[in-house]
Parts: C-alpha cells; sequence; structure tokens
C-alpha cells in the first residue's frame, strides 16, 4: 500500500527533527555538560521516587508523563511544519521564489 502525501511529510520531518535534535545534543553536551547530568541524576531520583509508589499512583504518574510527551511530540511537529510553511510564505513575499 503506498504512503500518502501526509504520512510521507511526517516521515520526512519525523527524520530531520531527529537528525537536528542528535546534532544539537552532540553540542549542549559539550556546552552545557552540567545540565545533562543534572537531568540523568534528577531522572535517578524520579525512578527511586516511582519505586517508592504504590503500583496505581507510578502508573498514573507514568501515564502522566507519556501523554505529556506525546502531546509535546505533536505540538512540536506541528511548530516544524507551520515555521516552513512561513518560510516559504516569506520567501514568496520577498520573491525569493
Amino acid at each position: 500500500m503506498a504512503m500518502s502525501q501526509e504520512e510521507i511529510l511526517e516521515v520526512v520531518i519525523t527524520e530531520i527533527t531527529e537528525k537536528s535534535l542528535s546534532e544539537l545534543r552532540d553540542t549542549e553536551r559539550n556546552n552545557q555538560p552540567d545540565l545533562y547530568h543534572e537531568v540523568k541524576e534528577l531522572s535517578n531520583k524520579v525512578v527511586k521516587i516511582l519505586a517508592q509508589m504504590s503500583e496505581e499512583d507510578r502508573e498514573t504518574i507514568e501515564q502522566y508523563f507519556d501523554q505529556k510527551d506525546r502531546l509535546t511530540s505533536k505540538e512540536l511537529k506541528h511548530l516544524y511544519l507551520q515555521g516552513a510553511k512561513d518560510c516559504v510564505a516569506l520567501l514568496k513575499y520577498l520573491k525569493i521564489i
């Protein structure tokens, strides 16, 4: 079954975004290693806290973070696509394309 234009665009955006984020993380790990170290330490603390919670509370917290991450990802993809559209509109306005 062939992919729709929307599905192809989704794949392209995902690949470009992941590549860009990887490059950013590599750069920032060198520029701000303390920030990444702090996030890792906080992550370890969160894991320990979650382990002390009841299963129901832990699942609720984990579901919250999963849904929040999914929502953030969707919003970032939307913003990326809107930025591309805005760029094309600006280039057309400036009569570059």
